[in-house]
């Protein structure tokens, strides 16, 4: 069978019609050798296109790497405005700390409020190799550091927001006005004669002397603590208004005609409590106005800026 030949005929523009024979052996020979060059050209095309497709990845990613570092250097560069911004937070809080009555963040507390695992070691960006790695680690850190230092700064005005509250809030219910606006106040605090004794005696307030009817203001926010309307002539106070400020202030007022609130209501500074009259122990309309400081008699003039 290895000596039978196999007879291929082709066709042939100059000569025609043409043969040539194989046996067996030299056909499989043949057959080998051109499947083999065939996967040889198949291999290194397939290797040309791979290799090329390779290096045409290797650039892409070459220079998305760059657009990377380039974004990044620029994240860095507006971290660093940023960080500006920070520092003048800090130092516009310091101020309002100050304004406050309260003390300057101190530069150590600020150093524990804006550290962590990062500051406490050597900084891990330092065995990295890559640059892209290590500035996005950079910026990683800084952007860390600058959440620490706005939320010890948010704490910190919480802080100041609070306490200018309760300041504020003590500053509204502290007697701080006259009684009657334009009013003259003589002040006769303390020892006097006494028109109804004829002699020597202690008085707790000062008189405001106004027509019948002149409007009487509460001299701070506070609660109506009394509203007496119920009296005996020449004796006493008269009508009077009771006025809890709290923090241990009160303020009185007496000889009222009229009274305009109510026990247990609460009042604003400036509003209305009654009217001047010369109800009780009174020799002619005036107002009688007391400021008590922890149940004690003080003298209002102190408590009168208008």
């Amino acid at each position: 069978m290895l000596n039978e030949k196999i007879r291929l005929l082709y066709f042939s523009r100059g000569t025609g019609l043409r043969q040539f024979s194989l046996n067996p052996r030299q056909l499989y020979t043949y057959s080998a050798a051109g499947v083999f060059g065939l996967l040889l050209v198949l291999s290194i095309g397939i290797h040309l296109v791979t290799g090329l497709f390779h290096d045409i990845r290797i650039d892409s990613l070459k220079q998305n790497r760059d657009d990377l570092q380039k974004e990044l250097i620029t994240m860095k560069e507006k971290i660093a405005v940023l960080n500006m911004y920070v520092s003048e937070v800090e130092n516009t809080g310091d101020m309002l700390r100050n304004v406050a009555g309260l003390p300057a963040i101190d530069k150590d507390v600020r150093q524990v409020g804006v550290g962590g695992p990062y500051s406490a070691n050597i900084p891990e960006y330092q065995y990295l190799n890559d640059e892209v790695s290590r500035t996005a680690a950079e910026a990683r850190m800084d952007l860390n550091k600058i959440e620490r230092e706005i939320r010890l700064e948010k704490a910190s005005l919480q802080e100041i927001n609070l306490l200018l509250g309760e300041q504020r809030s003590r500053a509204e219910q502290l007697p701080s006005i006259r009684p009657i606006l334009g009013a003259k106040v003589i002040e006769n605090f303390g020892l006097r004669m006494d028109p109804f004794l004829d002699k020597i005696a202690s008085h707790e307030g000062v008189d405001v002397p106004m027509p019948l009817g002149t409007k009487v203001l509460a001299t701070a926010a506070g609660t109506v603590k009394v509203a007496k309307t119920i009296y005996t002539p020449y004796k006493s106070y008269g009508m009077e208004v009771v006025i809890d400020h709290g923090y241990g202030f009160e303020t009185r007022y007496a000889h009222l005609s009229k009274i305009l609130v109510t026990p247990g209501q609460r009042v604003k500074r400036w509003q209305p409590v009654g009217e001047v009259g010369e109800t009780g122990r009174a020799t002619g309309p005036h107002l009688h106005y007391e400021v008590l400081s922890a149940g004690r008699p003080v003298n209002p003039s102190f408590f009168m800026f208008n």
